[in-house]
């Protein structure tokens, strides 16, 4: 093997390192969302905030995201748990991007008045953890 082919990283190794920062983001987006959410209300963050623009372009770094997670997903070194922790964080994601992409659809983002209160008390610990498990992950 040349020395040109040991620098090279695998496409899949690539994609972990672009899950890790993507997944990092969004889930920090989403605990500062909510916590948002939980201070100035509904309305406002809807009107004000989360636009569906930008609840749209949002699901779109969401794509990004669950695409790399699921690329990398047999470069992943891990335990059992922490791939348990893993494929939770992917899915998690991927089960996201409809909700995210309805807002450019319907061009709306009133769907999230739905949820209640106490959703978003539990999401934001949620995803502060899920934050810092991103920066955990480590691939071959």
């Amino acid at each position: 093997m040349s020395k040109q082919t040991d620098l090279r990283k695998p496409a899949q190794t690539f994609a972990g390192e672009v899950f890790q920062w993507t997944a990092c983001a969004i889930f920090l987006c989403g605990a500062a969302l909510h916590l948002l959410r939980l201070l100035i209300g509904t309305e406002r963050l809807s009107a004000d905030f989360l636009t569906p623009l930008v609840d749209g372009a949002f699901g779109f770094i969401m794509i990004v995201s669950a695409a790399a997670g699921w690329l990398a997903f047999r470069r992943l070194e891990a335990g059992r748990g922490m791939t348990i922790l893993y494929l939770f964080a992917v899915a998690f994601i991927t089960v996201s991007i409809p909700i995210h992409i309805r807002s450019l659809i319907v061009w709306s983002t009133d769907l999230y008045g739905l949820f209640p209160a106490w959703a978003s008390m539990a999401e934001i610990p949620l995803f502060l953890a899920l934050a810092y498990l991103t920066t955990r992950f480590r691939f071959d």
